[in-house]
């Protein structure tokens, strides 16, 4: 009967120390990707990237997969789930802000966000400024062609589908979100209750995703420079995909403040014409690596664009 005793007891001593080394090795694979945990030793980022001074973080050269893991049907065209390989590229750490969408009109002469519709009332720019108090909420109310046109003035692009979606994980793998399986109010802005109030907030506002990059889930959707085809992850080639050759519709990403969690998924694909102006709709910009060697720093700067 003792050794029956001391036989149970081993056994429960070995399933703890199994279950510690278990718990350690979890925590340790997730200490630099927690909510709001900025990956400093994974990081570079600099604000020389692009004319505007945006700040911007580098994301390095390699594979993702991308798309929907689940592969479910209800999101066909985000099927199938498959390795990416990207170059290096810059991306913004925030969304385009207001203030720095003005720089670009006093500078260029470029229209100013304006839709004559009632809804658009409290978005629109007035004698080419923006509504008071906004400088710092993203720029809303722009198009296609006009989030290109001041990605050209800054000396940078959109991102293509693909740069986007590897910049929102954040560096893990087949997650639904930027921080993991799950989202929450301190992740991002978005929809939850017809009973608590929601509206657009300032950049920054939310927690980053290991990257450093802010409000890549919910706020406001965001253009990116490809054409959309429902089936193009079936065909498109494995190494820098640019997007279809053409179209009818561009993407945009991220989910908005009035969209429900679903539609923050980092694999979610939007898509409107590229004159479809919104007050859900943004944009932040991209550039290769190789053609911006400017210098870094690990850490990026208090404030915001």
């Amino acid at each position: 009967m003792r050794k029956g005793i001391f036989s149970a007891l081993f056994l429960v001593i070995a399933l703890v120390i199994v279950a510690a080394y278990y718990l350690i090795n979890r925590i340790q694979q997730t200490a630099d990707t927690s909510p709001g945990t900025i990956n400093s030793t994974a990081c570079r980022f600099s604000s020389d990237v692009g004319r505007d001074g945006a700040l911007m973080v580098l994301i390095p050269a390699g594979d993702f997969f991308m798309g929907n893991p689940g592969e479910d049907e209800l999101h066909y065209d985000e099927n199938p789930c498959h390795r990416v390989y990207l170059d290096a590229f810059w991306i913004d750490c925030y969304e385009v802000t207001n203030r720095l969408y003005k720089q670009f009109i006093d500078e260029t002469g470029h229209r100013a966000p304006h839709v004559t519709a009632a809804w658009a009332e409290p978005y629109n720019w007035t004698n080419n400024t923006y509504p008071p108090g906004k400088a710092d909420f993203p720029v809303v109310l722009v198009n296609w062609e006009d989030a290109v046109a001041y990605a050209a003035w800054a000396g940078k692009r959109l991102p293509t589908e693909a740069e986007w979606e590897k910049a929102a994980r954040g560096g893990l793998a087949k997650q639904a979100y930027p921080w993991g399986e799950k989202i929450d109010v301190k992740h991002a802005n978005y929809f939850t209750s017809i009973t608590s109030k929601n509206e657009m907030q300032p950049v920054g506002t939310f927690l980053p995703n290991p990257f450093g990059i802010y409000d890549i889930a919910g706020n406001v959707w965001e253009w990116c420079a490809d054409w959309y085809g429902k089936t193009y992850y079936r065909k498109s080639p494995d190494t820098n995909p640019p997007g279809p050759q053409e179209g009818r519709y561009r993407v945009y990403r991220s989910g908005a403040w009035t969209n429900r969690a679903e539609q923050l998924r980092c694999s979610e694909r939007g898509r409107n014409v590229p004159v479809h102006q919104s007050y859900t709709i943004g944009f932040r910009c991209a550039e290769s690596a190789e053609e911006k060697p400017v210098e870094t720093r690990a850490l990026p700067g208090k404030g915001s664009s």
